[in-house]
């Protein structure tokens, strides 16, 4: 029995840190768990505002689709609750708000044959542009780059003049 003593005495303090770092995988794998859990309620939840705070012309936009719609289906929000998926919502809604962002908008600037150019005015038949040196034009093509920078004070300043008209 030496032999068998000997080898426990050095495998005892091994098992027991053995033991404590399973502890701690365990612990960790339920914090990730529990933070996981949390941040997918948070992203429907967050979805849900966002569903309830559009009309049905705009939740048509995102890609909701309305064509099953009864007229006991008054509310879109709630069509949409009932007919898809939490992930089907944040998926739509996340495709969404990147395709926004790619548009061009007001205030973005952007290239036009080798010049930039600020956004000062988007239609359905043209978009109008202004150059550093205060000359712009109406293009009737939205052939142009973003540059990525925004001027959200030119937006801004735009909105607030239509405002006073």
């Amino acid at each position: 029995m030496g032999k068998a003593s000997e080898i426990w005495k050095e495998i005892k303090p091994k098992i027991g840190e053995m033991l404590m770092a399973v502890n701690n995988i365990e612990t960790q794998a339920e914090k990730a768990q529990e933070e996981a859990y949390q941040r997918g309620l948070s992203d429907a939840w967050e979805a849900a505002r966002k569903i309830g705070s559009n009309s049905m012309c705009s939740l048509e936009e995102m890609g909701f689709d309305f064509s099953r719609c009864a007229v006991a289906d008054y509310n879109p929000s709630w069509f949409v609750v009932k007919n898809c998926s939490a992930s089907e919502c944040i998926e739509k809604i996340r495709q969404y708000e990147q395709e926004k962002e790619e548009q061009i908008q007001v205030g973005d600037e952007v290239i036009i044959r080798d010049k930039k150019a600020v956004v000062t005015e988007i239609t359905d038949r043209f978009v109008r542009i202004m150059y550093s040196d205060g000359s712009g034009y109406a293009l009737f093509s939205k052939n142009m780059t973003k540059t990525g920078r925004n001027f959200s004070e030119i937006a801004e300043v735009l909105r607030k003049m239509k405002e006073n008209e």
